[in-house]
């Protein structure tokens, strides 16, 4: 694991000092979910936001890079099987969809969902960071929040996939919600709450 981001050096650090105090009485279950989404979710939400508006940023070409998404739904479920299962030492479980996506997949439902067409904008990863660059400092100076800045365009230029094997074998996780019921509720909530 090699962070790209302060976010994830973050998380790298907290597990390598969990591993550092955990002796063999020690039971600490770790969990790694890949990018999650849902109702409340304000991170994935300016996505939707421009999809509503018939735009969709896809980063490379819409088939590379692929990534890994989780229901908030299946997250909480991931969790209370992790708490029932409990055994002696640190475990270690990635917690995503059986399947990686492509973002053109993903535009694809989301635009059947919304019933609109939208028209895809697909960004080569340097002009993502380049422009994250610019957001960042045009944020900066008018004191507001940027929507991208360079330490997550780090992140989201790289392909996010991981593999839920041992999960399955040692949790019998497996995740309930598809991606397009997941979008779906996402969006129902987003209207309901006046957010699109």
């Amino acid at each position: 694991m090699e962070p790209v981001s302060m976010y994830g050096e973050s998380k790298k650090m907290m597990e390598e000092r969990v591993l550092e105090i955990a002796d063999s009485q020690t039971q600490i279950t770790i969990l790694r979910p890949a990018a999650v989404y849902g109702p409340r979710d304000e991170d994935i939400y300016t996505l939707f936001k421009l999809a509503n508006k018939k735009i969709f940023p896809v980063i490379g070409d819409g088939t590379n890079p692929k990534i890994s998404l989780i229901y908030v739904g299946d997250v909480v479920k991931s969790i209370e099987l992790a708490v029932k299962h409990g055994s002696p030492g640190v475990s270690t479980y990635f917690i995503a969809d059986e399947e990686a996506y492509t973002w053109d997949h993903v535009r694809s439902i989301i635009g059947n969902i919304l019933e609109k067409k939208h028209y895809p904008i697909y960004l080569k990863p340097q002009w993502v960071k380049q422009l994250a660059g610019v957001i960042e400092q045009t944020a900066s100076l008018v004191g507001a929040h940027p929507i991208i800045n360079k330490d997550k365009a780090n992140e989201l230029i790289l392909e996010w996939t991981c593999s839920t094997e041992k999960a399955q074998k040692e949790l019998n996780y497996k995740s309930d919600v598809t991606l397009e019921e997941g979008l779906r509720r996402t969006v129902h909530w987003y209207k309901l709450h006046n957010w699109l």
